[in-house]
Formats: structure tokens, C-alpha cells, sequence
């Protein structure tokens, strides 16, 4: 009698990514909790972004999709949010004139991302 060795096909469920939560205080006194995920204007790294270069996100409030990943900006661009940095797309223009101004070095091919540093402080890292 023959037997096959073939390798498990089954595979481990992956664990979902933790949903941050927001609390609401309503105005009789109750509190409301909601499972949503960081609204974009909460992020500092994107708070700090904004301050600094009068941009405005296009969805302040929907949950902040995570690192690196791609938050649109209002007229256009977006922004890529990591932990010592923020990449944000514009025009070549736009770039130019921020890197100038000292908010950041301009990169790729075209010169179209600003790599805007960024520490927990607010402060150049």
C-alpha cells in the first residue's frame, strides 16, 4: 500500500489589525463609544503636516488608513504618513516651493514627494 506525504494546505488565520476607538460625550452626560479608526486630522504626523504646509486632507474625518498608506489631499496629492517622516505628493511646483522654504528634501524622478521629517515633538528630526 502506498502513501502520499503531500504538505498541509491549511493555512493560520491572520489577526485583524486593532481598531482604535472614539468616545463621544454626549450632551446629556452619556458617553458613547464607537469602534471607528483614527480620524485623519488626529494623526500628528498629518496634523503636524498640514500646519506646516497649508494643505488640507480631502476626508479629515474617515479613519486613518495606517502607515504608509495613502491619505488624499484636498486639490489634490496625498500624503504617505511613517513614523519619522511624512512623503507628501504634489506638483512639481508645490514641491519645490516647500523644499525651499526648508519643510523638507524633494524626491523621486520628477521631484514630485517631499520627505518632511518628523518626530513625536513636532520638531525637525
Amino acid at each position: 500500500m502506498a502513501t502520499s506525504t503531500k504538505p498541509s494546505t491549511t493555512r493560520k488565520p491572520s489577526t485583524p489589525a486593532p481598531v482604535a476607538t472614539t468616545t463621544t460625550t454626549q450632551a446629556t452626560g452619556t458617553t458613547t463609544t464607537t469602534a471607528t479608526g483614527t480620524p485623519q486630522a488626529q494623526v500628528p504626523q498629518l496634523a503636524h503636516m498640514v500646519a506646516t504646509l497649508g494643505v488640507a486632507l480631502a476626508q479629515p474625518t474617515a479613519a486613518w488608513p495606517g502607515l504608509g498608506k495613502a491619505v488624499r489631499l484636498a486639490g489634490g496629492g496625498a500624503a504617505y504618513a511613517n513614523r519619522g517622516n511624512v512623503d507628501v505628493r504634489g506638483t512639481q511646483a508645490q514641491v519645490a516651493a516647500w523644499a525651499k522654504a526648508g519643510h523638507g528634501v524633494a524626491r523621486g524622478p520628477q521631484g514630485q514627494y517631499l520627505r518632511m521629517p518628523y518626530s513625536a515633538t513636532g520638531t525637525k528630526a
